[in-house]
């Protein structure tokens, strides 16, 4: 399924793009750096999409597979369009997986019963988690990390009471 949708990206700026670049070229640089080191090492990478642009820091989705989740690859953030796709047997081994890490900045997940979808978001250690989609969310939604990933809230009304200094006033009259 998240193949599939990545099949669809077309990465560049025109119109019908749906990715833009990565931010910087020392980010690009690390980025694809990573993934031609990953694939000297032997690990399979899928680069997913289609780039409409030859020049530029784009790098299409790409699907990173026959790692085990105590590789580098699939325990540090990247910040790039790149992920570690690692099997599990059922949902314990999923959160599992998913929770074995110094991270937990955005999780996503992907199944047909948003029932169970639930269920494993509330027991994955990310401070926010997309079901069936991969956004960074709109301004009114918290934005923010478990573990290493962050402290704090930034967006919504969660990131207001930063800037609030509450005070009580008792009276007795």
């Amino acid at each position: 399924m998240v193949k599939d949708a990545l099949e669809d990206f077309r990465v560049g700026s025109g119109d019908g793009c749906t990715m833009g670049p990565i931010i910087t070229s020392a980010q690009y640089e690390k980025v694809t750096g990573i993934l031609e080191s990953a694939e000297a090492e032997g690990v399979q990478v899928y680069r997913m999409g289609v780039v409409e642009q030859d020049r530029g820091w784009f790098v299409p989705p790409t699907l990173l597979t026959g790692l085990t989740n105590d590789h580098p690859l699939a325990r540090e953030e990247i910040f790039g369009p790149v992920a570690a796709v690692i099997p599990f047997d059922d949902d314990e081994g999923a959160i599992s997986l998913a929770n074995d890490s110094d991270y937990g900045l955005v999780a996503g997940l992907w199944t047909a019963s948003l029932s169970r979808a639930h269920r494993v978001a509330a027991r994955l250690e990310a401070g926010q988690v997309f079901i069936n989609e991969y956004f960074a969310g709109g301004v009114e939604t918290p934005f923010g990390g478990y573990k290493q990933s962050g402290f704090g809230r930034e967006k919504g009304i969660a990131a207001l009471h930063h800037y609030c200094q509450l005070k009580t006033v008792t009276a007795r009259l």
